[in-house]
């Protein structure tokens, strides 16, 4: 409902923009208008508060509108109260279930770090195990790219082949494998005359007597003098064919942790 809102009415009985009613004072105002609108108004508030505290209306019972606001408050009461029940019903189940899943989660925990202390105790115990038969710093080849766990790749060494001593270990040496070992041909050499083993050529001939001679060799009777031996040759190249393109596998170089 709202305040009065007829004609003539107090302005600011009540306070500011809180109207009242008045009464007509001849010569001076006109008492306040009532309206339908503001009677109805008032009526159902009145009314529904005791309908709705389950009383029935009673035109010679003046106090009902005060005794359905005492079942009013009475209700609001208990719902109060059955509220804040449920409330701390609801919190202490929260906070039961609250305390069980930290317990199990604690116990979770303990449990998990139980196990993560057991693991890690049990890899202790196998390195110091592997490090008994192993000692640390030891050196081993390994075909693989990635160094096992507890060893660590080193990686001076690359590109290089193995060689077996039996005196103190080193390495050496200025050519890579990959580049020493490939396929290719050693080509277009021509001999020269140094590189020609000594040798001569006999060319045979007639004598005047018609027996069988050689130049220079003592036999028969005169021959003719200058007669040379054909050249043979094209003074040609030729190439060797070099196939070191040898099968290999790669390792790798680790040293224990």
């Amino acid at each position: 409902m709202r305040r009065i809102d007829g004609l003539d009415p107090a302005v600011d009985l009540f306070g500011p923009g809180r109207h009242g009613f008045q009464e007509q004072v001849p010569g001076v105002s006109l008492a306040t208008g009532l309206t339908a609108t503001w009677f109805n108004a008032v009526q159902e508030s009145i009314v529904r508060t005791i309908e709705a505290a389950g009383l029935q209306l009673s035109e010679a019972d003046m106090d009902q509108f005060v005794a359905a606001l005492a079942v009013l408050d009475a209700a609001a009461r208990e719902a109060a109260i059955f509220a804040a029940a449920i409330d701390a019903t609801n919190k202490a189940a929260g906070a039961r279930a609250a305390a069980i899943d930290a317990a199990a989660q604690d116990a979770t925990n303990k449990t998990n770090a139980a196990r993560i202390a057991a693991v890690a105790a049990a890899a202790t115990d196998a390195t110091a195990k592997a490090n008994a038969v192993i000692p640390s710093g030891t050196r081993m080849l390994f075909q693989q790219s990635v160094a096992p766990v507890g060893w660590t790749k080193d990686v001076t060494h690359n590109d290089k082949a193995l060689r077996v001593v039996s005196g103190a270990a080193g390495s050496g040496g200025a050519i890579d494998f990959s580049s020493a070992f490939i396929a290719g041909s050693v080509g277009a050499t021509t001999l020269t005359v140094a590189q020609i083993p000594e040798h001569d050529h006999g060319t045979p001939v007639f004598a005047r007597d018609g027996t069988s001679a050689h130049i220079g060799d003592g036999g028969g009777s005169a021959t003719y003098p200058g007669v040379r031996s054909g050249s043979s040759g094209g003074g040609g190249s030729h190439t060797h064919t070099l196939n070191l393109d040898i099968k290999y596998v790669d390792i790798i170089i680790a040293t224990k942790n």
